[in-house]
């Protein structure tokens, strides 16, 4: 109990001191305008960043690329309203001791990654003219038919009506309009949000331990996401492993961290006939080309398609 409780707290200091890799929102972000460029979008298309976070990252690279670019989120400021009304909201909402504690370490640590992303690009955000909405994280602030794509990262594993998120973005697109999107598959070790716990890495799956951190998981397969998409009036024609830019190799949980294939092969045997048993979903998994190993290992995934 107590070593769990210290890996918790470990996870938790991590999490709130630590960056993010540099290359991380670089990389997909990058990997994202490839695609869209490759359906005809350029320099002047307008891209609703849904999801966009406290700090923006991917609305501040595709500005800096020339699209027209609007990001919403259920955050109640963001990074370039400054760091006391950032420590105001906290205050409200974690208490004082953890507002000290988070405020000015998340400030810090999202400004670097703003630096990184300017000396990439060898130019200034101009964070003031950024299009930045706050919403209710159902309807979209956003008028019918107002932009040429929709994109999303680490976004939809926390969506908790598929359906009507769906219908908002159709609902915005314009005819013909695309989407790219990329979430964190809950099925991996990380997919919980939490630590991962070596001696029982799916606990979130199995319900063998604490399942989530604060946010919302729906625990959707790819299944439900497309399926839900295509019911709204979206085509889905990719659904596969999300990689950074190029074809550089999926992002995988054990890629960094685990090494050992018995490891590995122990889990598999026990995970694998919970995730067979679910045969529908399993087919439309194979369908795609994916396996149940690619659900259990994969951290990432991106869908793709096509307003119809």
């Amino acid at each position: 109990m107590i070593s769990k409780r210290l890996r918790l707290i470990s996870g938790y200091l991590k999490n709130t001191f630590a960056r993010r890799r540099p290359d991380y929102y670089l990389n997909y972000s990058l990997g994202r305008l490839d695609r869209m460029k490759k359906n005809n979008l350029r320099p002047g298309s307008a891209i609703l960043d849904i999801g966009c976070g406290y700090a923006y990252p991917g609305t501040a690279i595709v500005s800096l690329e020339g699209f027209r670019v609007s990001g919403v989120d259920i955050a109640s400021c963001f990074w370039r309203d400054g760091m006391r009304r950032k420590f105001i909201g906290n205050m409200r909402s974690l208490g004082l001791l953890r507002a000290i504690v988070e405020t000015p370490a998340v400030w810090y640590r999202e400004r670097q990654k703003f630096t990184e992303i300017e000396k990439h690009f060898s130019a200034k955000i101009n964070h003031k003219a950024l299009d930045l909405r706050t919403y209710n994280g159902k309807v979209l602030p956003i008028a019918d038919s107002s932009f040429d794509a929709a994109i999303s990262q680490d976004v939809l594993e926390h969506v908790n009506d598929l359906r009507l998120f769906w219908q908002e973005i159709t609902r915005v697109l314009r005819p013909g309009g695309v989407i790219d999107m990329t979430y964190h598959n809950f099925y991996c070790p990380s997919g919980s949000h939490m630590p991962v716990i070596d001696s029982d890495p799916w606990a979130h799956v199995r319900g063998t331990g604490q399942r989530i951190r604060h946010d919302y998981l729906n625990a959707a397969w790819p299944a439900d996401i497309v399926q839900s998409a295509e019911k709204a009036g979206i085509k889905i024609n990719q659904l596969r492993p999300a990689s950074f830019g190029g074809d550089v190799k999926p992002v995988n949980s054990f890629s960094d961290a685990y090494e050992g294939v018995q490891w590995c092969d122990k889990w598999d045997r026990i995970i694998m006939p919970m995730i067979e048993k679910d045969a529908e979903r399993l087919r439309h998994l194979e369908k795609s080309g994916m396996t149940a190993h690619d659900l259990m290992h994969v951290s990432r995934w991106n869908i793709a398609g096509v307003k119809l």
